[in-house]
């Protein structure tokens, strides 16, 4: 793992262990009904290492997990959304780690890949790297849908919760973590680079 962008798993789940003392009853936990939303998604996705999801607001776009073949066009669509981007490299290390890492992509039934999202998991905590939709095809629900098929991968695997970074600025980005059930739960000082700025910590907790 050789990318700026790439943290020190490890040590961020040790940071969650700390985080979830302290965020206590101020989290969000998941409600009966989403539960039930999150059955059905998990229907849907399998086991997260076969089926394909069709997203709700455009019925040509699916989600499924991803090959080598999407490689290239996950990395171009990552070039062009983010200042310290992943290279092809790295979304092939997380491709190759199947105990600990998953890769979702949107495709269209053209096959032209339209967005992706990157998880690094372990057994009690999940962490999404990345996640980014083409410029083309914003708008159509396929940020709502590949962040589904995390939680619902992530509820299959009895996770504790789910964590992420994003820029304070990214008001569009927290907006949609937030419309997921993600809280706000902390800061990171001078997280970014080019520009350098802070991060929130935002984090998904499932319901025992």
């Amino acid at each position: 793992m050789t990318d700026n962008r790439k943290s020190d798993f490890t040590e961020k789940v040790n940071q969650l262990s700390m985080d979830k003392e302290t965020i206590g009853e101020s989290k969000q936990a998941i409600s009966v009904e989403e539960k039930k939303q999150l059955s059905i998604d998990e229907q849907a996705m399998g086991d997260g290492n076969q089926s394909n999801a069709y997203c709700p607001k455009n019925p040509t776009v699916y989600i499924r997990l991803a090959a080598e073949t999407d490689l290239a066009n996950i990395a171009g669509i990552e070039a062009k959304n983010f200042s310290e981007p992943w290279s092809e490299n790295g979304f092939r290390d997380a491709l190759h780690l199947e105990d600990t890492a998953r890769i979702w992509v949107a495709v269209d039934t053209e096959s032209r890949l339209l967005g992706y999202l990157v998880l690094y998991y372990t057994r009690y905590e999940g962490e999404l790297e990345t996640v980014a939709v083409d410029e083309s095809a914003r708008g159509q629900g396929i940020g709502h849908q590949l962040i589904q098929a995390m939680i619902a991968f992530g509820q299959e695997k009895d996770l504790d919760q789910i964590v992420l970074e994003v820029r304070k600025s990214n008001q569009t980005a927290i907006g949609l973590y937030q419309s997921q059930k993600f809280q706000v739960c902390g800061e990171r000082k001078r997280f970014y680079r080019f520009p350098e700025e802070d991060a929130l910590v935002m984090m998904y907790h499932y319901e025992k």
